[in-house]
């Protein structure tokens, strides 16, 4: 949906396109690594992007990529350099809203567990992470939220582009 509406911000090719990009993580700072999905799978090397900063490919596989970062051997500027104790959160299922808004003043704030990040890099946003259980309390938070920040929501999808919360 966001390569549809700012195509001048997503430049590649978008998994399940050939070659397109597969995410495999993503940073609390929204870089995510992808594989380049050109061959076969064991072929895919790493992309760094984010649309906010720079981009870049490594011809690297997704270890030989954490390895030679983690180690200090592979400069990554969109992360700077590597934790001295590196680590992993474990994975966790979570719902992925994506509020669309007006402009507005204020700030916002870390809630409980959730992954809230406040961009302009796609217009005036507010992603959340958050699972599943809370999906009423983050409704009502973001929602709040947008108002307190003298915000309209333009529109609320997950991560999938389905429509959310508004309808």
């Amino acid at each position: 949906m966001v390569r549809d509406d700012l195509p001048e911000m997503v430049p590649f090719a978008l998994w399940p396109e050939p070659g397109g990009l597969l995410e495999w993580a993503r940073t609390g700072n929204g870089d995510a690594l992808y594989w380049l999905t050109e061959g076969e799978p064991e072929d895919w090397t790493t992309v760094v992007w984010n649309p906010r900063d720079s981009s870049g490919s490594d011809a690297l596989d997704a270890v030989a990529f954490l390895f030679a970062y983690f180690e200090g051997r592979l400069d990554v500027p969109l992360f700077g350099p590597p934790p001295p104790e590196p680590g992993f959160d474990p994975h966790r299922d979570s719902s992925h809203v994506y509020v669309k808004l007006s402009a507005g003043e204020l700030p916002y704030e870390q809630h409980r567990d959730w992954l809230l990040t406040y961009e302009d890099c796609y217009g005036h946003q507010i992603r959340v992470a958050f699972p599943p259980e809370d999906d009423d309390e983050a409704r009502a938070v973001i929602l709040r939220a947008a108002e307190v920040m003298g915000c309209q929501v333009l529109r609320a999808i997950t991560i999938e582009g389905k429509p959310a919360w508004l309808g």
